[in-house]
């Protein structure tokens, strides 16, 4: 069992009982929507020239794009589960992490997790990447900075050179799956992309963690306030960046809620634990809560046994 292992191990199961940062009487129904949409990653690795795919490969994305290839369709982001979980945050103490409390058992997802689910590079920036360069920016998009995430799929879709198309994927890849915050890119990735092998060693995994854990960590009580404010019987709010590996998170750390809701797939493949993982149909949230009201879901006992199995 390596360090990271061990580490993921260890916190997940530690008994203890923190303060939640929203009470249980404050706990409310929601549904969640978010910006990154998985098709945009099979477009790009299913359209791109054959090298193209080994340099990826090559890459520090090997991972998560070995483990994505070999799945038949795309994984169903469980809006009802999510928000289960994120209403159950605790204070910490972190403002790097997160940790979530179910019954007497405390996890934490934090950086580590992150790299540990989604096999993404997430250690520290050797270089920082200049985005100065407007080349792809003035010859595809007429030199503008507003550039929706659909707008840059169709160019994508229909750009003939090899090159630019290679680039242009991968700005689709960091824009529209790992980091997104709404429907427009940030145009700087265009300039990026131009420094190619800097792009492909760059922890932009370690980008998408901060914009989702920056999501999880909006405050509960404001999300409450726009609700009761606009009328609305249901809160409904987004979340930023790659939210599946949360819910792959989930799945890991409460295995007995990963069996029930999702398909653990069995592979010789050596990938990132999310590859590991299908999600069954998106359930009701009456399920859900009926579910996570059975006392064994956080059995102890039963944690140790599948998690050295699984391992």
């Amino acid at each position: 069992m390596n360090l990271l292992t061990t580490k993921h191990f260890f916190y997940y199961f530690l008994q203890m009982s923190l303060e939640y940062i929203l009470s249980p009487n404050q706990w409310f129904s929601a549904t969640i929507t978010q910006f990154a949409n998985h098709q945009y990653f099979k477009d790009f690795v299913e359209l791109i020239n054959a090298d193209d795919q080994a340099s990826l490969l090559c890459s520090l994305f090997h991972g998560f794009i070995c483990g994505n290839m070999n799945k038949k369709q795309n994984d169903k982001f469980s809006s009802k589960l999510t928000h289960e979980f994120i209403i159950r945050l605790i204070n910490c103490g972190k403002n790097n992490e997160v940790w979530v409390q179910l019954d007497d058992r405390v996890a934490c997802f934090g950086l580590q997790e992150f790299c540990f689910i989604t096999g993404l590079p997430c250690h520290e920036p050797t270089v920082d990447l200049n985005f100065s360069n407007t080349r792809l920016r003035d010859e595809y998009f007429d030199g503008s900075k507003r550039i929706t995430m659909i707008r840059l799929s169709e160019v994508f879709h229909i750009c003939e050179d090899r090159e630019d198309k290679f680039k242009l994927g991968l700005v689709m890849f960091v824009e529209c799956v790992l980091k997104p915050t709404r429907r427009h890119i940030d145009y700087r990735t265009l300039g990026m992309v131009e420094q190619l092998d800097e792009f492909l060693t760059y922890p932009w995994g370690r980008k998408a963690y901060f914009v989702l854990l920056h999501s999880l960590q909006e405050s509960q009580l404001e999300r409450i306030r726009r609700m009761q404010q606009n009328n609305q019987a249901e809160c409904k709010y987004s979340l930023h960046g790659y939210p599946l590996v949360f819910q792959y998170w989930i799945y890991e750390a409460f295995p007995k809620i990963g069996l029930q809701f999702g398909h653990r797939i069995r592979t010789s493949l050596k990938c990132p634990q999310m590859h590991k993982w299908q999600p069954q149909m998106v359930l009701a949230e009456n399920v859900i809560k009926e579910f996570l009201a059975i006392e064994e879901v956080c059995s102890f006992q039963y944690t140790i046994k599948y998690m050295f199995y699984s391992l």
